[in-house]
């Protein structure tokens, strides 16, 4: 009987062994998505706020798109893995001399302002943060240097000018393993209305046909991507995102680095007059072809 027991015992042990092997990578791929997709949302809502941050130095300052862009990446700043830096960049940044408190933020803000955002221009052609003018437009100054902010004059058309609309870009860095990799695929996948399929997530399928006739097809890597970059050649007038910058979000992510394009925007009367100044669009945006 004691023999028989411990028999029973031993299989119990070795059958939640097996379990435990099957279930335990499962559980471990789906709490670093868990914490991937947390950190997103944390940086998504920060967008938001960093926009509306961006507007507010906008319509004080007469539209100047660098006080723009340094009030975004200030508040982006939580949101960003700390910045290595030495007393003699800190010093080439005119950082010198100031408070602890006060060093730590205008660090990280400046080395993002004048390191990473002219690299990030010059290999995805755009900064890794920045601030793209919607309105007003250099059509609605009609040879005049500035608009008056409170106009009182009816109509939209007059309203409108007097409103200043951003949309605030910034390349947020997926930093966990396996799931910056997934989250990134399936956003380009997504973007080029390629449907992916499969169990496999390191094997993603693409969905050919519907219904009993759909099948999936594994291409390799290159080919799956030179397809989703394809069906991404037709920039989206909403986000912003050419698809130069698609390619290049791509090429950058086959070395380990992936980074997802957050895109908001953020409409706040002016209170001040915004005077006829570079980086305003000739019109606003036509989103009418999709």
């Amino acid at each position: 009987m004691m023999g028989r027991h411990l028999l029973r015992r031993r299989s119990e042990s070795g059958q939640a062994a097996v379990e435990s092997a099957i279930v335990f990578p499962g559980m471990i791929f789906m709490l670093l998505g868990i914490l991937q997709l947390t950190m997103m949302q944390q940086a998504r809502l920060m967008t938001e706020f960093a926009a509306y941050q961006a507007a507010r130095a906008g319509i004080v300052n007469s539209l100047r798109k660098a006080d723009m862009v340094l009030a975004a990446e200030m508040a982006l700043i939580p949101t960003r893995p700390s910045i290595p830096y030495s007393d003699s960049l800190l010093g080439s940044l005119g950082l010198g001399g100031l408070p602890d408190d006060l060093l730590k933020i205008a660090e990280q803000a400046l080395i993002v302002h004048k390191v990473l955002n002219p690299l990030s221009k010059s290999f995805f052609d755009k900064e890794v943060i920045s601030v793209d003018i919607l309105n007003p437009t250099k059509a609605d100054f009609n040879g005049k240097d500035e608009i008056e902010f409170d106009a009182t004059q009816d109509g939209f058309a007059v309203r409108r000018q007097s409103q200043l609309t951003i949309r605030l870009t910034y390349f947020f860095p997926l930093r966990i393993p396996f799931a910056n990799w997934l989250l990134f695929e399936s956003w380009l996948a997504a973007q080029g209305g390629i449907k992916l399929v499969g169990w496999d997530p390191a094997h993603p399928k693409i969905n050919y046909g519907s219904g009993p006739l759909s099948v999936g097809i594994e291409w390799p890597a290159d080919v799956r991507l030179a397809m989703e970059l394809q069906g991404n050649k037709t920039p989206n007038c909403y986000n912003g995102i050419s698809s130069g910058t698609m390619t290049r979000l791509a090429i950058w992510a086959a070395t380990g680095n992936f980074y997802f394009p957050l895109v908001t925007t953020h409409t706040m009367r002016m209170q001040s007059n915004p005077f006829n100044t570079d980086g305003l669009l000739d019109s606003p945006p036509d989103c009418s072809g999709g």
